[in-house]
């Protein structure tokens, strides 16, 4: 029973210290805002921010685009555009920085599934996906 109970705990512990994010969110910002711009931002959002992550839990983010004009999150995406983005992040985080990384652009919420071995962080990589900000 000891065991188990060892092990439940063992399996519920955060893996991914706060500063182990940091890193990834600031090197994934750096790429995305080299790619596109200084109006553009990451956003956490699921599990890791209502502290419910597990040792097999990924790092979930979205990229919100701002509008210039206003600063605030106002850009408007096609379902075309999205994907054009998804794609070009992530040719550049697999090609150009080493990572893991391949888009899923038939999901519902299309998403960029990756790991980044400095880190060895996983996360998925959502555009426009403001929804479950609010919910977090």
């Amino acid at each position: 029973m000891c065991q188990q109970v060892t092990a439940l705990c063992d399996s519920v512990q955060v893996p991914q210290s706060e500063g182990s994010q940091r890193v990834l969110i600031a090197k994934l910002e750096k790429i995305v805002k080299g790619l596109y711009g200084r109006g553009v931002r990451l956003e956490r959002f699921g599990s890791s921010v209502c502290e419910f992550s597990t040792i097999h839990s990924d790092l979930d983010l979205t990229i919100l685009l701002d509008d210039p004009k206003s600063g605030k999150h106002a850009v408007v995406l096609t379902a075309a555009e999205k994907h054009e983005i998804l794609k070009k992040l992530s040719k550049s985080f697999r090609f150009q920085h080493g990572m893991r990384s391949y888009a899923v652009l038939g999901a519902r919420v299309p998403v960029i599934k990756l790991q980044d071995p400095q880190t060895g962080l996983s996360a998925d990589v959502t555009i426009q996906n403001d929804l479950p900000i609010y919910k977090s």
